[in-house]
């Protein structure tokens, strides 16, 4: 990529899951790009075709087949989820390094990684590990001279289209059923899947100064900042239904907290969940993070969303999914 140059060739790792088969929608939609989709050879998902999109399958394993695939790109998008090899990150920074790419979008896509009150707060592996991939870019950028990858993490906190249907907001529109934290009224961030996925292709198109300014740094986005009650009100406008219809307790948000670290501690991974809302909806723990940071929606053109419709279109979802990668 010549320095001054607008991003052109993009490459995409993980583009058919959740965050990343709308980023590549995103990506095709903005009709400017070349975009190459890494994928396993043994892996057989469907992606759209068309004249600017090239897939490279190969071994993840194989720094030449990595760096072959990465070679000529401008920017790698690393949508992957939390069930892949330890080393994988790595080896792709690694790759991306060599093929000369300047911009790398790390996994980060999630809750605000500059907020120390929740780094500190949530496990390791939730939070601190994926600072090892923005320092490996940084490290990498300094031993080329400055000439090297930067890195542009995306803050979304959690996608709101992908946690009501797992309850993970604990409101259940097909069981009528919700559990309120603390009166449910602490706001939080957060973001749908194609806003996020948009937001990728939008910094993507930024002019070369504009999107330097990113260089090395998060940027926020959101498409919603709720509360729990935002949440059950949206639910029972769009099922119709009355609040004496549902059935509502009330818990303490610091005992759910307590309950979900005893619950890790034994070794019930279904505490994260408990322990992650239970933190965001903390003061100062980055789930309202558009008062202190600000959001780049506007610099992006992102347009605002309507709740209720992206409630209603999680309806026939809701609950028949489980957590995963």
């Amino acid at each position: 990529m010549a320095e001054g140059s607008p991003v052109k060739n993009v490459a995409i790792v993980g583009a058919s899951g959740n965050l990343g088969a709308p980023t590549l929608r995103a990506l095709i939609e903005a009709n400017r790009f070349n975009i190459t989709i890494l994928t396993r050879t043994n892996s057989n998902p469907s992606f759209p075709t068309g004249p600017n999109i090239r897939i490279e399958a190969g071994d993840y394993g194989s720094s030449s087949f990595l760096e072959s695939a990465l070679r000529g790109q401008d920017a790698l998008i690393l949508t992957l989820g939390h069930m892949i090899p330890r080393n994988l990150n790595s080896r792709l920074v690694e790759a991306a390094a060599a093929a000369d790419v300047e911009w790398i979008f790390p996994t980060e896509f999630g809750s605000d990684c500059a907020n120390e009150n929740l780094v500190e707060f949530l496990p390791p592996m939730m939070m601190k590990a994926k600072k090892g991939a923005r320092d490996q870019i940084e490290k990498l950028g300094r031993e080329s001279g400055g000439r090297g990858p930067k890195w542009i993490g995306l803050i979304t906190n959690p996608w709101i289209d992908f946690s009501l249907p797992r309850n993970l907001f604990s409101v259940s529109a097909p069981d009528r059923t919700a559990t309120l934290y603390s009166g449910g009224t602490a706001k939080l961030n957060t973001t749908t899947l194609a806003q996020a996925g948009l937001a990728i292709s939008r910094l993507l198109s930024l002019s070369p100064a504009a999107l330097s300014a990113h260089a090395n740094r998060f940027v926020y986005v959101s498409s919603f900042l709720v509360s729990q009650q935002d949440i059950l009100a949206a639910a029972q406008r769009v099922t119709n239904t009355k609040p004496e219809e549902w059935k509502i307790e009330h818990k303490d948000l610091e005992e759910d907290i307590r309950e979900s670290q005893d619950m890790l501690a034994g070794g019930d991974m279904r505490g994260l969940r408990g322990l992650f809302f239970g933190a965001l909806s903390r003061e100062g723990f980055g789930g309202d993070y558009q008062s202190t940071k600000g959001l780049a929606n506007g610099e992006l053109g992102l347009k605002g969303e309507d709740l209720d419709e992206v409630v209603r279109g999680c309806l026939g979802e809701w609950g028949t999914v489980n957590m995963g990668p």
